[in-house]
């Protein structure tokens, strides 16, 4: 526990005893940890699990029947009841890093993973509500970009975003501009996107989902953090163009400003 949030770190076998326990069929942001393990080497792990939660008194065991502490209880079954989780996913420094957060009218549940090839643990953070959960957002983008030299305004296709994105390693500045400039957008406009893109500090997207009876549905907009400023792409609520982001780049201020101002607008399931 830190001394501002409630918090709960937990090995991924662990976490996932306990999600059995309670249980979910899954848990948007957690990776299940036995994926390729037999039955017989996961049954073991599952008795391990168990036993050091019950050393850690996080579960207790009383004529064959097991309760949850009070406050890992509270924090999964936060996790159980959303019906409403927003995914941050941020790519610095060639590290990729993903939050989720599961969002209720009175709290909002942080959940992050660290996983490498010899473990895999999973964080659960009660950090608040929405506004301490829009907080949130903005520091772990942290954009250092004060100004913003690239006064544009304009549309580019999802396609197109994403073949920059997918080929940024490995396509030259001429290849991806001319991708970009085959759909009809201006050549300065090109030249930036491509450039900020390029030699970015930051690459990602927020996410919303809504639980429906058919699953999830989604919407959400991406970001661009580079040397000349933030940029930010949000698609159309029209039908016809939602194959279309609209660019801008902003200061950071006003990023900030537009990012939420959009994230509140992109999500009004999220009212009570």
């Amino acid at each position: 526990m830190s001394d501002t949030y409630i918090s709960l770190k937990l090995s991924s076998e662990r976490a996932f005893f306990l999600l059995k326990l309670m249980g979910f069929n899954e848990l948007l942001g957690f990776s299940n940890p036995f994926k390729n393990d037999s039955q017989e080497e996961m049954n073991q792990s599952l008795l391990n699990a168990k036993q050091q939660l019950l050393e850690e008194k996080l579960i207790f065991e009383t004529e064959g029947r097991i309760e949850l502490d009070p406050t890992v209880y509270t924090i999964l079954q936060g996790c159980k009841l959303c019906e409403r989780v927003s995914w941050l996913n941020i790519i610095r420094d060639e590290k990729i890093y993903d939050y989720y957060y599961f969002i209720s009218s009175q709290q909002v549940i942080e959940l992050t993973e660290e996983l490498s090839d010899q473990s895999s643990s999973v964080e659960f953070k009660l950090i608040g509500n929405i506004y301490d959960y829009l907080v949130e957002i903005l520091a772990n983008i942290d954009s250092p970009n004060e100004e913003c030299s690239l006064p544009f305004r304009d549309s580019i296709s999802v396609e197109s975003l994403n073949f920059i994105v997918n080929n940024l390693n490995h396509a030259s500045l001429k290849e991806l501009e001319t991708y970009v400039l085959e759909e009809g957008a201006s050549i300065p406009f090109a030249k930036a996107l491509v450039k900020g893109f390029k030699h970015n500090t930051a690459i990602g997207q927020l996410v919303y989902f809504l639980k429906t009876v058919d699953g999830w549905n989604t919407k959400g907009m991406k970001f661009l953090i580079e040397p000349n400023g933030n940029w930010l792409f949000t698609q159309s609520d029209q039908d016809n163009k939602k194959d279309v982001f609209h660019a801008e780049c902003f200061n950071r201020s006003d990023f900030y400003k537009s990012l939420i101002e959009k994230a509140v607008s992109s999500a009004k399931q999220f009212s009570y």
